[in-house]
C-alpha cells in the first residue's frame, strides 16, 4: 500500500533545491544524512517525475532542512515556497480558469466567489492522494469562505504552511492592490484543518 503522497510536480522543487545546496557545498553529506531518512537521500540521487507520487513525509523532512539552511527557520520562507509554486503554475499558462478571480473582473453573484474558492481547492488537492477538500460559506460571516480538509492526520505541519501560501496565492489574484488579507489557517483536529479566505471586498453591490 502506498503511503500518504505528494505528486511529483509538486515535490520536485523540494528536491531541486536540496540537490542545489549540496552542490554548492552549503550541505554536507553528514548533515544531509543526520537531517533525512535513507529514503529521502535516494530521491536526491533520482528523476522526479511530475506524475509520480513520493511519501509526503520525506517532503516534510526536506522542507524542515530548507528551512534551516535558507529560510532562518522561519514560517514565512514555506508560505513563500508555496506562493511561488502558485506562480510557477500561472506562469506556465496552466488554470485559465483563474480569469474569473481577476481583480478587475466584475462579480455578478456570490457564486462566481465561490467557484473561485472551490477551483483553489481543487488545484491544492490535486497534489496530494490522501487529502479531500470541501468549500462552504462561512456560517456568521457574508463573503468569507472556508476550505476544510479532511484526512490531514498524516500531513507534515511544514508542509501544511506551503499549502497555506499557495492558497494564499491564489486568493491575491481576485483582490486588487491594497486589498490582501492573509489566509487564516486553523487545525481543528488532528484530521482536519481550516482554511478562512476572506472575499468581503468583493461582494456585489
Amino acid at each position: 500500500t502506498r503511503p500518504p503522497s505528494i505528486k511529483g510536480s509538486a515535490f520536485r522543487s523540494a528536491v531541486d533545491d536540496m540537490v542545489r545546496l549540496r552542490d554548492e557545498g552549503r550541505l554536507s553529506a553528514e548533515e544531509l544524512e543526520t537531517a533525512l531518512e535513507a529514503e529521502d537521500l535516494q530521491l536526491l540521487e533520482e528523476k522526479i517525475h511530475d506524475s509520480s507520487w513520493y511519501p509526503v513525509a520525506c517532503h516534510g523532512r526536506m522542507l524542515a532542512l530548507l528551512m534551516q539552511v535558507e529560510g532562518d527557520g522561519e514560517l514565512g520562507y514555506l508560505r513563500r515556497r508555496g506562493e511561488l509554486a502558485m506562480e510557477r503554475l500561472l506562469g506556465a499558462g496552466l488554470y485559465m480558469q483563474f480569469d474569473l478571480m481577476n481583480p478587475e473582473s466584475e462579480i455578478q453573484d456570490e457564486g462566481q466567489l465561490m467557484s473561485g474558492v472551490k477551483l483553489c481547492g481543487t488545484l491544492s488537492g490535486v497534489a496530494f492522494d490522501f487529502l479531500e477538500f470541501q468549500a462552504e460559506r462561512h456560517a456568521e460571516h457574508r463573503g468569507v469562505y472556508v476550505l476544510c480538509v479532511d484526512g490531514a492526520a498524516e500531513l507534515p505541519e511544514l508542509t501544511l504552511h506551503t499549502m497555506q501560501g499557495f492558497i494564499d496565492a491564489c486568493m491575491k489574484r481576485s483582490l486588487r492592490e491594497g486589498e490582501q488579507r492573509p489566509v487564516a489557517l486553523e487545525r481543528v483536529s488532528e484530521d482536519q484543518i481550516r482554511f478562512e479566505l476572506d472575499l468581503r471586498s468583493r461582494l456585489p453591490d
